[in-house]
């Protein structure tokens, strides 16, 4: 007797197809997350390069509004000192002019188009370099006032001492800039010098500080404080915000639009006009288009990271799902080839007992063509499965129902799994409804009916009993 080969039980090794396509997501994924490092680091650094290069525009504008603010004051008392700066060198020890002049000499400029911004005086005053003598004079604004005491002591001491060692020869003006009893003073002043060129008199006025500064500044709207280029890629508004603070860190004046300080410079005055220091910070809302523009690519490289990120996890899990139906399919072609080897053997064995005429009674002929019979409808069993899976594994498995009688078609099934259920010693109790009615694929019914039975003897014990019944449900 021939045995039955064993190349049923080894299923087929296909090739994962899925396996070479996540190979291609995974290295557009290593690519493409190469290009966001470098793009993120591109970004980090153009950033820092950018912030640096925004402070260093904050301190051009902190420098050109210092340049104007200083013209303007350099332009404001030169015109209001004139009087004093044209006066001929007197003999020593000379009578000198009253400060009167530059009252008249600040009408002028009142009423003058063309000439710069009117200094916000308290009084203007002269002193005498050799003794002392102060001599003031009110101003004709709503600011006038009187020196006290103490400031006019101040003023000698500090006017004074400057003059005589700070004031150079080549120099027609210079500012003061001081405090007395909590009021912060800016004193702009000229010298006179005898025919001999030595300093005789200091000529000036006197202002309160915010006054003085806010006189100048208040022309900010006016200048440009940064190129031109730059502003257009901005847009309208105001992009740079402007604090002024003297010597003691006090503020003169503050615009009134504020942006803090993280792009921030600051530039101090220097020579005649020292004692001020201007703070310039630009508007962060805008201060990135003026060197990156409106946006950058690591966002874009970003989102793309993600896709790449998602297809690959998608590809990973379709590969999953490919293996565990590899395996399914594995283990179900390893159990249908042992259950085919014993119906494979009885058929055959049998066969060849009665084409060799082996069997001698009529009783024994029957019963081998009962058991070739039982075996055969085992196979067709078989081989229904294995055509339902291939369906199934296809996308094939379609269902076309049509209004049915069950109880007949479980009688069917249960006719077919007889000799099945004979060889294993298994009793099947029926209690059907024939008044059961549904819409039903037949086949599909059918094969799930051969299931379940099929699974009861196979990992039930052997010689029990199967309870098959039918009825309606509400």
């Amino acid at each position: 007797m021939t045995r039955m080969p064993n190349d049923l039980s080894r299923s087929p090794r296909r090739p994962r197809r899925g396996i070479p396509t996540l190979a291609i997501l995974l290295a557009a994924l290593a690519v493409v997350s190469a290009l966001v490092f470098q793009a993120f680091r591109a970004e980090q650094d153009q950033r820092a390069t950018a912030s640096r290069a925004l402070r260093e525009y904050a301190g051009f504008a902190a420098w050109e509004f210092a340049s104007n603010m200083k013209e303007e004051m350099w332009l404001a008392m030169t015109e209001l000192l004139r009087p004093a700066e044209q006066l001929e060198p007197p003999q020593p020890g000379a009578a000198l002019p009253s400060p009167i002049m530059l009252v008249e000499q600040s009408h002028h400029v009142a009423k003058c188009k063309d000439c710069s911004s009117e200094i916000p005086a308290s009084y203007y005053f002269r002193l005498d370099l050799n003794d002392s003598a102060l001599t003031t004079v009110l101003g004709d604004g709503t600011v006038a006032r009187e020196p006290e005491r103490l400031e006019r002591q101040w003023l000698r001491d500090t006017i004074t001492r400057h003059a005589i060692d700070v004031f150079r020869p080549n120099w027609r003006v210079a500012t003061v800039v001081g405090e007395v009893d909590g009021r912060r003073l800016t004193v702009a002043y000229t010298v006179v010098r005898d025919t001999l060129g030595r300093a005789v008199a200091a000529y000036g006025v006197v202002s309160e500080s915010n006054r003085f500064v806010a006189a100048f500044a208040a022309k900010l709207a006016e200048w440009e404080l940064l190129p031109p280029a730059l502003t257009k890629q901005a847009g309208a508004g105001h992009l740079v915000a402007i604090t002024v603070r003297d010597e003691k860190s006090n503020v003169l004046y503050r615009s009134p639009w504020q942006f803090g300080d993280r792009y921030s410079a600051a530039y101090e005055q220097q020579k005649y006009m020292a004692g001020f220091t201007v703070e310039a910070s630009l508007k962060p809302g805008v201060a990135g288009r003026l060197i990156l523009g409106d946006s950058y690519r690591f966002p874009v490289l970003l989102g793309l990271l993600g896709i790449t990120a998602a297809l690959v996890a998608i590809a990973f899990r379709q590969l999953r799902r490919e293996a565990a139906l590899a395996s399914l399919r594995a283990d179900f072609v390893s159990s249908v080839s042992h259950e085919l080897r014993t119906p494979l053997a009885q058929i055959r064995m049998f066969a060849e007992l009665l084409r060799m005429g082996w069997i001698r009674s009529a009783q024994e002929h029957s019963r081998s063509l009962d058991i070739i019979d039982q075996e055969a409808r085992r196979l067709g069993h078989l081989v229904d499965k294995v055509l339902c899976f291939d369906r199934v594994e296809r996308g094939e498995n379609t269902l076309m129902t049509e209004r049915t009688e069950l109880a007949p078609l479980v009688r069917e099934v249960l006719e077919a799994f007889a000799p099945l259920a004979t060889a294993r010693q298994v009793q099947v109790r029926v209690s059907l409804d024939d008044d059961v009615v549904a819409d039903v694929d037949r086949g599909a019914m059918r094969q799930v009916l051969i299931n379940l039975l099929d699974n009861a003897v196979k990992y039930g014990p052997a010689g029990q009993t199967i309870s098959v019944g039918l009825e309606r449900s509400d």
